[in-house]
């Protein structure tokens, strides 16, 4: 048994993180404790929590530390890690900062802050994870293009596809939800790469075709997510249907279940674009562990999986008519959905139980291994908040917005956080 400090966001009241972070720590902090290891969890939220975790890390008590990126990696690094690493990589963050805004300036400051985290991951961690296989394979050419791997040649990489696998428990229910209705749902982000204008138009087209269909969102915005929530929620209120939408935004998890335990189907939709090529759906997991068939777009890792086990109907991107057409045939065929639920529960029986996807980190857990070298290139953003960073990013303004728009943006800056201590 392993002594384990896990860097991650907890969730409920207090917590700073988001969705995606919480899930993905809920479920490093499953797989370690169903395997009988001693987890210490720490959520970094704040300067005086970077002095606790300094000092922890620093005591002694803990074999190993694995760390959830974006921010609870880049604190657990910055405090200065002394036991051996895990950083699970939870999305592809620099191909996220391609949909982050249509401004160029606020864009490149995006790319900024994103590029100097990601190089900190990369030259500070021992061993990685990424919730996709395709996420892997460009994990494994930045650490080449670091030069970490020049003493490690000879032994397998330390980096590890563990795609969100399913939850322990698994429900059984008989659907359409009571009262007869066909309740479909989404949860979670309306992130900058959700395409909710081609969710809305087929949904719309649903309702006008049967008139059984409701929709429930949950989540909604996030940091850095854009406008997407905003303007499906206008586009909601004005709709000839608006009566069967509901719109309930970020909800605790004992209102989750409710959610999950009403739905008929769930749906997802994706914009082109390197996130959604690279990147993960925490979310779909949610569903298909509870056995709720999932109608989304293809361009994902998870599509992919979800087309080749039957666990949904995948459509393409962009194309209100066909998404509307999957979900009739579901709400029409409840024989569909029928097949579609077993299916889904063999998958969550097998290659998406918690078992076979975190084999490789509870390998890594029992016997640590430090075989990546030093990096031998300077990283591309010096790290965050020192000297170097603030001048690439005061040349980055410039470049793209020009020396007014730059002036304007460090002014405001300064009297946003307001005069420094005397």
């Amino acid at each position: 048994m392993s002594r384990v400090l896990l860097a991650g966001c907890a969730g409920g009241v207090g917590s700073s993180g988001e969705g995606a972070c919480i899930a993905r720590t809920g479920r490093f902090l499953s797989a370690l404790e169903g395997a009988g290891h001693s987890v210490d969890m720490f959520e970094p939220s704040g300067p005086g929590s970077r002095k606790d975790l300094r000092r922890i890390l620093k005591s002694g008590r803990y074999d190993v530390v694995t760390a959830i990126s974006p921010y609870p990696a880049e604190a657990v690094l910055s405090a200065g890690c002394l036991p051996p690493l895990w950083i699970d990589i939870n999305g592809a963050h620099p191909a996220e900062v391609f949909h982050s805004s249509d401004d160029p300036v606020t864009r490149r400051i995006h790319t900024i802050r994103v590029l100097s985290l990601e190089s900190a991951i990369l030259r500070g961690g021992d061993a990685f994870s990424t919730p996709s296989r395709r996420q892997r394979l460009a994990v494994l050419g930045e650490l080449l293009l670091l030069g970490r791997f020049s003493a490690a040649s000879q032994v397998e990489p330390p980096v590890y596809a563990i795609p969100h696998c399913a939850t322990q428990s698994r429900p059984s229910r008989a659907r359409p939800a009571p009262g007869g209705t066909f309740s479909i749902i989404s949860t979670g982000s309306f992130n900058t790469w959700f395409d909710h204008r081609t969710l809305f138009a087929a949904l719309e087209a649903v309702m006008e075709a049967d008139n059984r269909v409701t929709f429930t969102a949950t989540g909604g915005p996030v940091r850095h997510s854009g406008s997407g929530w905003a303007e499906f929620s206008d586009l909601v209120h004005s709709s000839r249907k608006a009566d069967r939408f509901l719109l309930e935004g970020w909800l605790p998890d004992g209102e989750m279940e409710r959610v999950y335990s009403e739905a008929s189907a769930a749906v997802f939709t994706d914009l082109p674009g390197l996130e959604t090529e690279l990147g993960a759906r925490t979310r779909v997991l949610d569903w298909i562990s509870r056995g709720i068939p999932v109608v989304c777009t293809a361009g994902s890792e998870i599509a992919e999986d979800i087309a080749a086990a039957g666990m949904g109907i995948v459509v393409p991107q962009g194309d209100p008519a066909a998404l509307a057409s999957a979900l009739l045939s579901l709400a029409r065929d409840p024989g569909l959905g029928d097949g579609i639920r077993s299916a889904q529960a063999a998958w969550s029986a097998g290659p998406g139980s918690m078992r076979e996807v975190f084999a490789p980190y509870l390998r890594w857990v029992e016997e640590p291994r430090r075989v990546l070298s030093r990096s031998v290139s300077v990283p591309v953003v010096p790290p965050f908040r020192t000297a170097g960073y603030h001048r690439v990013l005061v040349g980055e303004i410039v470049r793209a917005g020009g020396v007014r728009k730059a002036a304007g943006r460090i002014l405001a800056r300064i009297f946003r956080r307001g005069p420094a201590p005397a």
